[in-house]
């Protein structure tokens, strides 16, 4: 799983699963940030990569897994949820299964199948400023 794929499946499974709004994911290794814009729903999902420049978009079919499209590999990659805070997936620019922990706090960890690696987030809440 490429990096851009990592941090737009952290994002979003860390909004489905902490509900609050959030502007972009914190890498917890390098603590490099990545913005995000869009929408994140259970049913539907459009959310755009400010440091790749690219969209991940997708639904929900039924009581299926979000299918998630990324302009970045221009392949289809699926969402499950497992649990609560556990989700699952299968990555078609590899052909490798994933899986994600996240929690209320808002850390997400993705753990990528194809090397074995995992990949460490934090989703900092979204602060609205008044003028």
């Amino acid at each position: 799983m490429d990096d851009a794929t990592a941090r737009a499946v952290a994002y979003v499974a860390g909004r489905l699963v902490t509900d609050r709004p959030s502007g972009g994911v914190i890498d917890r290794l390098d603590g490099t940030y990545t913005g995000f814009t869009g929408d994140v729903g259970a049913d539907r999902v459009a959310v755009f990569d400010q440091v790749s420049a690219c969209w991940v978009l997708g639904r929900r079919q039924d009581a299926g897994p979000l299918w998630l499209f990324s302009q970045q590999t221009a392949q289809y990659l699926s969402l499950a949820v497992d649990g609560h805070h556990a989700f699952s997936g299968h990555d078609q620019a590899t052909h490798h299964g994933f899986e994600v922990l996240a929690e209320t706090s808002g850390c997400v960890e993705v753990i990528d199948h194809q090397d074995g690696r995992w990949r460490r987030y934090r989703l900092p809440e979204a602060r609205l400023l008044v003028g």
